[in-house]
């Protein structure tokens, strides 16, 4: 074999092993704007799906479905706030903390429950009924 065949193999396998990984290769999105940038981690059908990490004005690591934070993961805004807790479609939901981080003081941290991205409080459920009766009695 000569030199210049040996080169021209080399490229070629160099070639060959560039196309496969392009063509293997996802362009993963994420569906919300604060987050769009760059995204690291596991795709599906071309969207953030799985364990993955986005960084754009804000960043969010943990879990994702359909292009948007869904299940475990802690999520950091601009100013540094922190929410660790869970997701459902792009929305904080159920027991999760908070951290307002306060230029000059000290940092405010709320615990609880969310339900569809609104703090409910301490408690998932504020009350609970024991006894239901078909009346209404004295005592």
């Amino acid at each position: 074999m000569t030199k210049t065949t040996l080169l021209k193999a080399k490229i070629a396998i160099v070639c060959l092993v560039l196309i496969s990984f392009c063509a293997h290769s996802q362009n993963c999105e994420v569906d919300n704007p604060s987050l769009k940038g760059n995204y690291t981690g596991d795709c599906k059908k071309n969207k953030a799906h799985g364990k993955g990490k986005a960084m754009g004005i804000d960043s969010y690591e943990g879990d994702f479905r359909n292009g948007l934070p869904d299940g475990q993961g802690t999520y950091t805004w601009s100013n540094k706030s922190v929410f660790t807790g869970k997701y459902v479609k792009g929305l904080k939901e159920g027991k999760g903390t908070m951290t307002f981080k306060m230029e000059g003081r000290q940092d405010s941290v709320v615990e609880g429950f969310w339900k569809k991205d609104i703090y409910i409080g301490e408690h998932e459920k504020p009350w609970e009924v024991h006894s239901k009766t078909g009346s209404i009695r004295d005592i």
